[in-house]
């Protein structure tokens, strides 16, 4: 809605990726409520599976994103307008959200577009971002990675996955 206020971007490839990605996350979200109910191999890998297509489809989204509708945000508002929706957006995401919007975006890519983007310090990424992309990866990427393919949990000596 921000960039439509001046820019006419929903065109129907851009409407697609909030489909797909809505659809994705809301798969995951049933997946995850009843893991509970089922912790069989396979059920962990269908997990396993729906968490790397959406990070497929995630990242297809920010790729064009990044390609067409950032350089008009810069073209038609101003860095203070922009960093205002910016901080607006994160402060509506759950640290789950945050959390897996930071690991599958990659370290090195979020904290430049978030530098960039929204004045984020160093102070901010090492004392709040930093955790919840920590706790996604303790949480519930190392336990699937474990149980699917057998990959070793990381040491975890004073932080416990809650997912058990």
């Amino acid at each position: 809605p921000f960039l439509a206020e001046r820019i006419n971007i929903m065109n129907g490839k851009m409407k697609e990726h909030h489909l797909d990605i809505r659809q994705a996350a809301d798969g995951l979200d049933v997946q995850m409520k009843s893991l509970k109910a089922s912790r069989s191999k396979e059920f962990l890998q269908g997990i396993q599976n729906s968490f790397e297509e959406y990070q497929n489809k995630v990242l297809r989204y920010l790729e064009d994103d990044e390609n067409t509708n950032l350089p008009l945000m810069h073209a038609y508002f101003t860095p203070a307008e922009a960093r205002k929706v910016v901080q607006k957006l994160l402060n509506l995401m759950s640290p789950v959200e945050m959390g897996s919007l930071i690991f599958y975006t990659g370290e090195e890519s979020w904290f430049e577009f978030m530098a960039e983007e929204s004045g984020l310090s160093c102070f901010s990424w090492i004392c709040s971002l930093k955790s919840k992309r920590d706790d996604f990866e303790i949480n519930y990427v190392q336990p699937l990675a474990f149980v699917t393919r057998g990959v070793p949990l990381a040491s975890t000596s004073f932080i416990q996955c809650s997912l058990w």
